[in-house]
């Protein structure tokens, strides 16, 4: 059975491959053999294409936002009067 495979969709993009399905768990593939062997359980893995598309992107757009999140905390970071002094327990003072 061939299946497409996203786990690696956002650093390698999306691959075909062989596979053989678990007997015990229909959630379950294992890839034989490739450059990624292994088992991979779902959503990592589709029968079509267009759900494997479909999975990259919703990785992509929750990628974005949590990078987003990063990017507005970083630039919400305000380093005068943050300094801590290391031997005591107060803040050292910044004047600008």
């Amino acid at each position: 059975m061939k299946v497409y495979i996203t786990r690696y969709a956002l650093t390698e993009g999306i691959y075909l491959a062989e596979v053989e399905l678990s007997q015990t768990d229909d959630n379950r593939v294992t890839v034989l053999h490739g450059h990624h062997s292994g088992i991979f359980r779902r959503p990592d893995w589709h029968v079509t294409v267009t759900g494997a598309i479909n999975r990259a992107e919703q990785m992509r757009k929750e990628k974005i936002q949590s990078l987003q999140k990063q990017i507005d905390g970083l630039e919400r970071l305000d380093f005068y009067g943050q300094i801590k002094d290391c031997n005591s327990t107060g803040v050292v003072q910044i004047n600008n």
